[in-house]
């Protein structure tokens, strides 16, 4: 079955683009869909539409300060140096770390590109090395746990390109592009649906007897580019690192035998979650990459409900969403969402859907 982008395509007023998070968190506004009906309602009530014994899940990683801006330092026989803006994604191995970079046509195999911040000493020195594919990748001399310290100092909080463009980056990214429980250093890019969740939220769920548990699943920078020709004739995405604990599979196992169901929050807690299903639909343990795309023809084998932010136009998500809960009905609750003021994107209000 072939695959049209245009299918998932909107037109979104920039007014409904949100640039910044809501200060308090759980107050976001929360588009509930089910049974082909329509609420408007706000993350802190949740909990009325879920029932004890549901399992709730969240995507615990945490997102590193992975923009870093630097200069190419002068070639031989030149004088003249070039600014550079990395985004690290990935140590493919010891030292060597995939990356977004501008301007890459300026740059060689073999450069030397130093990376540090205004207003502090430290710096990050990296060669630049490009493979017969035209790939780029940073080779850094030291550990991934000694850069994981620099990048605390001089990197940036990877903010989507759209935020980024606008407005720059802010020093409120760090806790604002953070999920109140990120534990596992990793991503990116945020989990933006668990965004909305704070103690008090998690307070609620725990009193009328809601399960909740968490997953890892390193977002990757991939989440914001648009998606290949290639992706979509091998139905698979960039790589993306998760796991899931043998304890939170035998949660999930026991709340469908029980009957229960099993919510997401975001659609990377759904890509990992479906990406550890055996072929008789029991959730295993897992710990590795996945490149999971959901799309037409796909039926989900555990996640009866996912809460999610409102996605790009022609994105992998948009598409995930549409596969989820239905096409039309998707496209009904972005009509009602433009026309009720709804904010969307990674800072933007959600929705709380039901699988088809």
């Amino acid at each position: 079955m072939s695959i049209d982008l245009n299918n998932y395509d909107y037109l979104l007023p920039d007014r409904l683009i949100s640039l910044h998070p809501r200060q308090d968190r759980s107050s976001s506004r929360m588009l509930v869909s089910d049974k082909g009906s329509i609420i408007d309602s706000r993350v802190a009530d949740i909990a009325s539409f879920l029932n004890p014994g549901d399992l709730v899940l969240f995507n615990d990683t945490r997102v590193i300060p992975a923009r870093i801006n630097g200069q190419r330092m002068p070639r031989l026989n030149s004088s003249i140096a070039v600014n550079v803006s990395a985004t690290l994604l990935d140590e493919v191995s010891p030292g060597i770390w995939s990356a977004l970079i501008k301007p890459k046509r300026r740059l060689k195999d073999g450069d030397l590109v130093k990376f540090s911040k205004d207003g502090s000493k430290e710096e990050i020195a990296a060669i630049v090395r490009k493979s017969k594919q035209k790939s780029i990748f940073l080779e850094f001399n030291i550990s991934k746990k000694e850069l994981h310290n620099l990048l605390m100092n001089i990197g940036n909080m990877p903010i989507p390109p759209y935020v980024e463009k606008v407005r720059g980056p802010s020093e409120s990214d760090y806790s604002n592009y953070q999920t109140t429980f990120a534990k596992n250093e990793g991503a990116v890019a945020a989990p933006t649906a668990s965004l909305h969740f704070d103690s008090k939220t998690f307070g609620t769920l725990k009193c009328r007897g809601i399960n909740y548990s968490f997953v890892t699943l390193h977002v990757g920078a991939g989440t914001f580019l648009p998606v290949t020709r290639e992706q979509l004739l091998s139905r698979r995405l960039h790589k993306e690192y998760g796991h899931v604990s043998k304890r939170v599979a035998d949660q999930i196992n026991q709340a469908k035998k029980n009957g229960k169901r099993v919510i997401a929050v975001g659609t990377t807690t759904l890509r990992l979650i479906e990406s550890a299903v055996n072929a008789k639909g029991i959730v295993e343990e897992f710990d590795g990459a996945t490149q999971l795309m959901i799309g037409p023809g796909f039926s989900s084998k555990v996640c009866d409900k996912l809460l999610t932010n409102f996605h790009l136009p022609k994105s992998s998500l948009l598409m995930l969403v549409s596969t989820f809960h239905g096409h039309q009905r998707i496209k009904n609750i972005y009509k009602h969402a433009i026309q009720n003021e709804y904010k969307f994107y990674s800072f933007g209000d959600c929705m709380l859907i039901s699988m088809i």
